[in-house]
């Protein structure tokens, strides 16, 4: 059976060196490499159901499909992994991702940029730390172990 790595990436400044660091590590341990992102909610703390129309949610799906895919061919041109891009609490999509694919690592930066969410919800690395049912490692800038 082959191992599968899947790697959370989020708008922040550490998304580049956290595709180039796991797409080295994919290749060293022969074996895929697949990318998530996740949209936040729309809803987050209103108090009500926010609207809005499908084409706009299309819309930033493709958007940050996008930026993943611009960031994976920056580091590896000849590389198509599978980009899943999901909707809603980054940690619950996440492990829901991890459960239907059947990764064996699952690879997350630090933190994010937004230290208000991380203070109000939680670190998301944190979280899929705690619950993931595979093994996780959490990139920290500067790991040049590869």
């Amino acid at each position: 059976m082959t191992s599968k790595i899947l790697v959370a990436v989020d708008s922040s400044k550490l998304a580049q060196e956290l595709v180039l660091f796991s797409l080295a590590l994919s290749r060293r341990l022969g074996c895929p490499c697949d990318f998530i992102h996740v949209l936040p909610p729309i809803d987050p703390w209103l108090g009500y159901k926010a609207w809005l129309p499908q084409e706009a949610i299309k819309s930033a799906e493709e958007e940050a499909r996008g930026k993943l895919t611009r960031l994976i061919a920056r580091a590896e041109p000849a590389s198509l992994p599978s980009i899943h891009i999901a909707q809603g609490s980054a940690s619950e999509k996440i492990i829901e991702k991890v459960k239907e694919g059947g990764y064996d690592l699952l690879v997350v930066g630090h933190k994010g940029d937004n230290p208000l969410v991380e203070i109000v919800v939680g670190s998301t690395a944190a979280s899929v730390a705690r619950y993931a049912p595979c093994s996780v490692l959490i990139y920290r800038p500067g790991l040049d172990i590869l």
